[in-house]
């Protein structure tokens, strides 16, 4: 009766996995969200039952190889979806007995344009997790994603990593349990208009055939624009327009033997655009 329980779970893990991989597909070929500011969607269809997908095989999995003692976690849902990005997750239980996440592998018009500005070399933005990769949060739906300063996302003593994911990975991963789990983007960033008309007005100038280049009189430097700086400097701003300016973190995280520990109350993390001069931007 084992056997037959086995092959039957074994059967249905196959099954999952292919209607996996054609979903995967089919995001692959279908064209981001437009982006816009106000623009707002409802979660993609497919991006809900990708993760459904994942959760899923997790627990196939885990029965297969003798995995599963313990107190299952509940699938991840998903708000709705604003300028082709995520705006929350919540989960009603989270343990360690869940599915494993995965790295950011989507990318779209909107996410390639504002991933051209450079910090140092290194990018600027990353495209954030809202539950962590480690907490089974996938990076193969916008649905899970958003995009996050290096600072806001782990590198700042005041990041997502550090005021809240690491509190929570660390007592799921003992054996405790995190239950109403909720990440939430709460506010988005200014518009830009101002910014993005000098950048128009600079184009112009940079569009002469005669030149090429726009010279542009900065506090106490000249600066030189060639056009395809320029355009992606545009792209760069326009979509700093509608990523999350603020992101509010919260749940009820007890460790193995029942007491509530960190992080006790909701966590605001601040998705802080540090320097917004566009002629100092490196692409």
């Amino acid at each position: 009766m084992a056997k037959k329980s086995k092959k039957k779970e074994k059967d249905e893990a196959e099954k999952l996995y292919h209607e996996l991989l054609e979903l995967q597909r089919k995001d692959i070929q279908t064209p981001a969200p437009a982006t816009g500011r106000g623009a707002s969607s409802a979660p993609n269809p497919n991006a809900q039952r990708i993760v459904a997908l994942t959760h899923d095989l997790g627990r196939l999995a885990a029965n297969l190889i003798g995995g599963g003692a313990g107190e299952a976690s509940s699938q991840p849902q998903f708000g709705s979806m604003r300028n082709g990005y995520g705006t929350g997750v919540t989960v009603e239980t989270l343990t360690s007995k869940i599915p494993p996440g995965s790295k950011p592998s989507v990318s779209g018009d909107h996410w390639e344009a504002l991933n051209h500005r450079r910090d140092g070399g290194s990018s600027y933005y990353v495209r954030g997790h809202l539950l962590n990769h480690n907490l089974g949060g996938v990076g193969h739906s916008w649905a899970n994603l958003t995009p996050l300063t290096q600072g806001a996302n782990n590198r700042a003593q005041d990041s997502m990593l550090h005021l809240f994911e690491a509190d929570v990975k660390d007592a799921v991963a003992a054996g405790g349990v995190a239950r109403d789990v909720s990440i939430e983007v709460t506010s988005f960033q200014s518009a830009r208009r101002t910014h993005l008309k000098e950048i128009d007005d600079e184009v112009s100038k940079a569009s002469d055939p005669q030149t090429g280049r726009a010279r542009r009189e900065t506090g106490d430097r000249m600066t030189t624009f060639s056009l395809a700086r320029l355009q992606k400097i545009r792209g760069i701003v326009e979509q700093e327009q509608y990523i999350p300016r603020q992101l509010i973190c919260s749940a009820k995280v007890s460790d193995s033997a029942g007491t509530r520990v960190k992080p006790k109350g909701k966590v605001t993390i601040d998705n802080k655009i540090e320097a917004t001069d566009w002629t100092r931007y490196e692409v």
